[in-house]
């Protein structure tokens, strides 16, 4: 279905034709959420892309990103290599004094740190100390990865990792749930729907039948991930 299709089907089964466009694709993109949250399924695995320039030591990338679960440097001459993962506190400690350390290869990463405390706090007040400070006031629409050594040359980085699906708008009419299980979606929005005006039982209802699906969806992957594998030889 796409977002129009969902939204006529909405007003027919929530009895409210007086909803707005605006207000039923909250419910839609609220459901869609916790679809993504309620089941491994095909496309949740997705790739963030970013340019690093020279001397770059952290990259960002949008905040529908779940859980990041492995980053790859790639250099247009000599191809991919994988990155390390470390805890932030060990980075930061073997790489103390930011000011010293010699670009090279990226080889070691950790999830960054964007939000500061207040979320006002601007880091040019203290400039100062500029190199250490590696934070970015109110970046609520972002994630990052801060790897070591910063970049010697310009490097792709790739970033692997569980992404929420595109929210549904009158620009993205489609994304994965839509098209293979649009039930879903309307029984997910409609939980929320009815959540909204407190009715219990009608929102068990639908949070029972879109764990139907999601349960079977989850088994699929399961299965999918269990077969034949095989140990690659080098």
């Amino acid at each position: 279905m796409t977002i129009a299709e969902l939204r006529a089907a909405f007003k027919t089964r929530s009895g409210d034709a007086g909803l707005t466009n605006a207000e039923i694709d909250v419910f839609i993109n609220a459901g869609l959420k916790l679809l993504d949250f309620m089941t491994e399924f095909a496309h949740a695995p997705a790739r963030a892309f970013i340019l690093a320039a020279i001397g770059t030591k952290q990259v960002q990338f949008s905040s529908i990103c779940r859980a990041v679960q492995e980053v790859w440097g790639v250099h247009k001459l000599n191809g991919r290599h994988k990155l390390e993962k470390v805890r932030y506190r060990d980075l930061r400690a073997e790489y103390a004094d930011l000011d010293s350390v010699s670009n090279g290869k990226p080889l070691y990463y950790a999830p960054g740190l964007l939000r500061a405390t207040p979320h006002t706090f601007d880091p040019s007040t203290l400039a100062d100390y500029s190199a250490y400070i590696d934070t970015v006031s109110s970046d609520f629409q972002y994630r990052s990865v801060t790897f070591m050594p910063p970049c010697d040359e310009e490097y792709l980085i790739e970033v692997h990792g569980l992404f929420h699906s595109p929210e549904l708008s009158d620009t993205n009419t489609q994304n994965w749930w839509s098209v293979n299980y649009s039930e879903a979606v309307l029984n997910a929005a409609l939980y929320h729907f009815e959540i909204s005006f407190r009715n219990t039982e009608g929102a068990n209802d639908y949070l029972k039948a879109v764990t139907l699906v999601t349960n079977e969806i989850s088994n699929d992957k399961y299965e999918e991930d269990a077969a034949e594998i095989s140990v690659m030889e080098g």
